[in-house]
């Protein structure tokens, strides 16, 4: 099996080949609802449009590249050795290929990046941080299905600050309350 660190992305496969994009392309089209084959389409590479994958971010660029965004941010919190954060990746590159142009899409690997992710108490991953302005306003811990994180997106483009302090995620608990049970 081949690891690949940014799902979609062929030039960044961890085993340095430059393939891979094919089944990215696939579950792309799966999720729209376009006829899905693994049979790529071949178009002239004049005609291709580039492709907007996730931003790799460092601890060292966060800053200029989430917090000062002129508009909404998501950050994927992902480890190469999550399970987990490989779905969510995936999902990811869809919304870096669907809202390039009203949001930042970006990641960022906190076995190489531990200074960020400490900042922001990422306890669980894979974990999704929505900014605006350089606030956080909306969290995702775990994995939920595409349509919940379209519908999440949809709703904070359109304006609406979800922020979910306090709140049950997929089982992890946000909150620096007490959370043993009371008898």
């Amino acid at each position: 099996m081949i690891r690949m660190k940014r799902c979609g992305a062929p030039a960044q496969l961890r085993n340095g080949s430059s393939q891979g994009g094919e089944m990215f392309d696939y579950l792309l089209r799966m999720f729209r609802g376009e006829k899905a084959t693994l049979a790529p389409e071949v178009v002239p590479a004049a005609e291709a449009a580039p492709r907007s994958f996730p931003l790799d971010v460092t601890d060292e660029d966060f800053a200029a590249a989430v917090l000062n965004a002129d508009r909404l941010a998501v950050v994927d919190f992902w480890a190469d050795w999550c399970a987990p954060c490989q779905i969510m990746s995936a999902y990811v590159g869809i919304l870096a290929q669907t809202y390039h142009e009203q949001m930042v899409v970006a990641a960022l690997d906190v076995d190489a990046n531990p200074a960020t992710p400490e900042r922001y108490t990422i306890l669980g991953l894979p974990t999704l941080i929505f900014f605006r302005g350089g606030a956080e306003i909306d969290r995702i811990v775990g994995v939920v299905s595409y349509e919940e994180l379209r519908q999440r997106v949809e709703a904070l483009l359109g304006g609406v600050e979800q922020v979910h302090k306090g709140q049950v995620h997929r089982g992890h608990r946000e909150s620096t309350e007490n959370t043993e049970d009371e008898e």
